[in-house]
């Protein structure tokens, strides 16, 4: 939808084989890489994007803060990096699979550590908490 609607060059970074075949058949999309930690090496080549999201994936990281940092070596002046993760204060905290749950403040904490701003946009009582993190 963004490159349809916005045209929009559009980037995938997906663990999944199965949602890798999917992305390559449909062709709009350019596949990067598997994990969000292989930001580090797509920085180092110089690769720039406006907008980075992280929709049910930054929980999933083994190093938020390295991800977020190489998330931050990606993207260009005035860019955002879109986060939708689990909400640590109204979530089912028993999933194996998130080494991290994130509240309010500790994704406030990982902005200040990056020196990006930070806004929260969903309401504080949504299961899922969305924030974007802004580079000036």
């Amino acid at each position: 939808e963004l490159q349809k609607q916005y045209r929009c060059k559009v980037y995938a970074i997906e663990p999944s084989d199965e949602a890798q075949k999917v992305i390559k058949d449909f062709g709009t999309i350019e596949f990067l890489a598997r994990f969000a930690e292989d930001l580090e090496d797509i920085g180092k080549n110089g690769k720039k994007f406006d907008a980075i999201i992280f929709s049910h994936a930054l929980e999933n990281t083994v190093d938020p803060l390295a991800v977020m940092r190489h998330a931050l070596a990606c993207l260009n002046k005035g860019g955002i990096i879109y986060v939708q993760t689990p909400n640590l204060l109204v979530f089912d905290q028993m999933n194996p699979y998130h080494p991290f749950i994130f509240s309010h403040g500790s994704l406030g904490f990982l902005a200040k550590k990056i020196g990006l701003s930070y806004k929260r946009v969903s309401d504080p009582k949504d299961k899922m908490l969305t924030v974007v993190f802004s580079h000036q």
